[in-house]
């Protein structure tokens, strides 16, 4: 594989890594890899290593950039980040986690299903199962913390965001946009269709369940073992 790495200053303390490979933008899997890679690197301190689909945003610490007696102190990082990267081995790192979300398809979580009908010219039934057969891809994490930009939606499936957002969608619903799927973390605003809704907890103790380059596979579910899964999970030790 042949890899190309470019470099931009980002704000005062960062540097953004642009990734192609084979002159096409990089998978996440890469872009994971890539980022383990430099976080494990000892020749660099940084205050924080941030993959998002084909970059990386890499901040080093403001007294490292304060001390240094160097004016050019990007013009040398980023030459050394070059410099490492060369010595990469995809091999050694792996493809992430493969979870499955159960995601209950019922109308009652399901609020635009319908309207998703109408506007794909799909049947409730066929949105559930174009939707439940795809295996999708951590591209990103933003938004709010815990959210998964999810990629490798099906086309049939790609729809603008609604044109008038809802000032809350409930946390665990599972919904669509553009070329993604997503599901929110917590009660939030939003702007996505709205099609299911999954009792798995995404953010928990500070930490996202879901990191770049996993793999998600939406598994659905009846209301019946929504609630039970919801009772088990909730039930006191």
């Amino acid at each position: 594989m042949t890899f190309r790495f470019e470099f931009s200053s980002l704000g005062d303390t960062g540097v953004l890594i642009n990734i192609t490979e084979n002159s096409e933008p990089a998978t996440s899997r890469v872009t994971r890899a890539v980022a383990d890679f430099l976080r494990e690197a000892e020749q660099f301190r940084f205050l924080d290593v941030v993959p998002a689909f084909d970059n990386i945003a890499v901040f080093f610490r403001l007294d490292e950039i304060v001390s240094s007696s160097d004016a050019s102190f990007f013009s040398k990082a980023i030459q050394d980040l070059n410099g490492a990267l060369k010595s990469l081995r995809l091999d050694l790192y792996d493809d992430g986690k493969v979870l499955s979300l159960p995601v209950c398809y019922d109308s009652t979580f399901g609020i635009d299903l319908e309207a998703i009908s109408v506007q794909s010219n799909l049947s409730i039934n066929q949105i559930i199962e174009i939707h439940s057969s795809v295996s999708y891809t951590v591209g990103a994490l933003g938004f709010a913390p815990g959210f998964a930009y999810l990629q490798g939606i099906d086309q049939r499936l790609n729809l603008p965001r609604r044109a008038s957002p809802r000032t809350r969608v409930e946390a665990g619903s599972v919904a669509i946009a553009s070329e993604y799927t997503g599901v929110y973390p917590a009660d939030l605003p939003g702007g996505w269709h709205v099609l299911g809704r999954t009792p798995a907890k995404l953010f928990v103790a500070g930490r996202s369940l879901l990191q770049v380059g996993d793999q998600v596979q939406f598994q659905p579910i009846s209301m019946a073992d929504f609630k039970k899964i919801i009772r088990v999970s909730t039930k006191k030790p």
